[in-house]
């Protein structure tokens, strides 16, 4: 199964998606904001990042181009939200 991040500062979604595809077999990381979220890539190496564009302290635009400029995580697909 993969491994999939969820970057994203609403809770409630990102729990009820983490716990949609935990029951699916999926391993799900959190990161309530973008810099965390940054890091969680770098160190967990997911399959698949769910990526929320609104986020306080790094929108996820900006997050994108730090992934993607970082060759550990700019081959990991991006879905944004």
């Amino acid at each position: 199964m993969a491994g999939i991040l969820i970057i994203d500062d609403d809770k409630e979604f990102s729990g009820i998606a983490a716990a949609y595809f935990s029951r699916q077999g999926h391993t799900v990381t959190l990161a309530g904001g973008g810099r965390e979220g940054l890091s969680k890539a770098a160190s967990a190496g997911p399959d698949i990042v769910l990526l929320d564009i609104m986020m306080p302290d790094m929108n996820g635009i900006e997050v994108l181009r730090e992934l993607n400029s970082d060759p550990e995580t700019s081959g990991i697909p991006v879905l944004v939200l």
